[in-house]
């Protein structure tokens, strides 16, 4: 049965909270053989990362502009997915033979210095799925804080530190499309690989697909 809200707020946390739960969930049904893997250009721990970094990202309160993250990670790795500023065209060659990386390039991104005899650390490539743990609990932290102090008025209104006009309406339902597609890409992923995708939650429960 679908729920009676008692205000407009408490409608779009609510679909919020339900995909980013998903996110949650499709990071821990992942399989450690496909977390590290590169499909559809990008490897699947980065799609997590790339999606929960934006919305960290876009849920600011701060009056004037400065960006306040739920956490961070010492590693240089990278949140973006494109070209320019990514390292996956070498990502799954490294994955497989760390000893191709010449010492200035394990230096240049900073792979766990200093080098042990027997190589480096190949988690200094990625996030474990401890870390993106990390993450949700941080961020969880700071959403359900953000959306204790709003209220619909406030929901509807231009944010005032930015100069786009956007209101946090905008910003909220911009978010839950941009986790759900990368929801939907890491399933399809799971599917190619013989695994179960993740249950749709929403107001008519959880459904298993």
């Amino acid at each position: 049965m679908a729920h009676k809200y008692q205000t407009l707020t408490t409608a779009i946390k609510q679909q919020y909270d339900y995909s980013l739960e998903m996110l949650r969930e499709i990071t821990e049904a992942c399989p450690d053989e496909i977390w590290t893997k590169k499909a559809g250009l990008y490897p699947f721990w980065q799609q997590i990362y790339h999606a929960i970094y934006w919305t960290d990202y876009n849920i600011q309160e701060s009056k004037d502009g400065e960006k306040i993250f739920s956490w961070k990670t010492e590693k240089k790795i990278t949140h973006e997915l494109n070209a320019e500023n990514n390292i996956s065209s070498e990502y799954s060659e490294l994955i497989r033979n760390p000893s191709r990386l010449s010492r200035q390039n394990r230096e240049k991104h900073g792979f766990s210095p200093p080098l042990r005899r027997d190589g480096f650390s190949l988690n200094s490539l990625y996030l474990t799925r401890e870390e993106i743990r990390s993450y949700f609990q941080a961020f969880t932290k700071k959403k359900d804080s953000f959306f204790c102090k709003i209220e619909d008025s406030a929901l509807l209104a231009p944010i005032p530190h930015r100069q786009d006009g956007c209101t946090y309406l905008d910003i909220i339902t911009n978010q839950i499309r941009h986790i759900m597609y990368h929801v939907g890409h890491c399933d399809c992923i799971l599917r190619e690989h013989g695994y179960s995708a993740v249950a749709w939650l929403s107001i008519y429960g959880r459904m298993e697909r």
